[in-house]
């Protein structure tokens, strides 16, 4: 996977690495899918750093759909998720099923929903979240895009 500058990224000792290195080839720039799915693929927190480096060339991507990779702790979601400001287009994150986010990854997440300008559509259920880390989501989603220009947005958390 080609990272900013056209650097091939890898993560080295993450079993998502093989998937993620059959797409050395391709850089970036040149992928159009709008929506690519990394669920279930056994990503660790290497293999999301090695995609939250790739993201920003990312620019017309609407869906991000991680979810279903428990093995992702805090590490791997607060690189993923710092990247997520520079998806202009980002629409949806689904993140369900990843229990190692936990409360880390989901403040990080938090902090950035505001600025990301068309995130509205939010699933993180089964995360590992306590109370704290979804009031703190509830109240990103209040004051990002979702409130004023898409008020039918969706935050999924754990009742």
């Amino acid at each position: 996977l080609a990272g900013p500058g056209g650097q091939v990224v890898t993560a080295p000792s993450d079993p998502c690495r093989h998937r993620l290195v059959q797409c050395q080839p391709v850089s970036c720039t040149s992928i159009t899918s709008t929506a690519p799915h990394i669920s279930a693929t056994g990503c660790g927190d290497d293999g999301l750093v090695v995609l939250a480096a790739a993201l920003p060339a990312l620019t017309r991507l609407r869906r991000l759909d991680c979810n279903d990779n428990p093995a992702v702790g805090a590490r791997g979601w607060e690189a993923l998720v710092g990247a997520l400001p520079s998806l202009p287009s980002l629409e949806q994150l689904i993140a369900s099923g990843c229990t190692g986010m936990g409360s880390d990854g989901a403040a990080a997440l938090a902090a950035v929903i505001p600025q990301c300008p068309r995130l509205r559509d939010i699933y993180v259920i089964s995360c590992g979240l306590d109370e704290q880390a979804k009031a703190a989501l509830r109240a990103a989603a209040d004051r990002g895009p979702r409130s004023a220009e898409r008020p039918h947005g969706v935050l999924e958390i754990d009742a």
